[in-house]
């Protein structure tokens, strides 16, 4: 975590240097390095990126009803990983103290997913979840008319 901060920070203060004409961070070995793995970070993201990309293509020309039921099969799996509503299991010693893991933090068993109160809060989620379906199916069909209308 503190990596990243570190490089956005260096990242920052580089380009408020070179916008003010100051180019002694050259000088400075450990924002240097930290660049460094910024560049090489980001031309990797961006390689892997165009690379799926492609990949991805053209596996949806070739094969598209098998991938889009495989794209789909990942959608729904990962639900229950990013459920809002959940109270966190952590595994427990015979004792029935946590069980912690080599960074200190407790080691998770399971979720217990639960459906939620109505509340205000509650009401506001479930609009932004319509709201992305609507959006979804909006732009699926503003790319349909305007694929056929050419």
């Amino acid at each position: 975590m503190y990596f990243l901060v570190d490089s956005v920070n260096a990242l920052n203060d580089t380009f408020v240097d070179i916008i003010n004409g100051n180019f002694n961070f050259i000088s400075n070995p450990k924002r240097v390095r930290m660049l460094q793995v910024l560049a090489i970070f980001t031309l990797g993201s961006i390689t892997g990126l165009v690379t799926f990309s492609h990949v991805l293509s053209y596996i949806l020309d070739r094969y598209k009803s098998i991938t889009t039921s495989a794209i789909i099969g990942f959608i729904v799996g990962s639900l229950g990983v990013v459920w809002p509503w959940k109270k966190t299991i952590y595994k427990l010693t015979e004792n029935g103290s946590f069980i912690f893991d080599s960074t200190g933090s407790k080691v998770v068993l399971n979720y217990q997913r639960f459906i939620p109160d109505l509340t205000t809060n509650t009401f506001i989620a479930i609009g932004f979840v319509l709201f992305g379906i609507a959006l979804v199916l909006g732009l699926e069909w503003y790319g349909n008319r305007t694929r056929y209308s050419k």
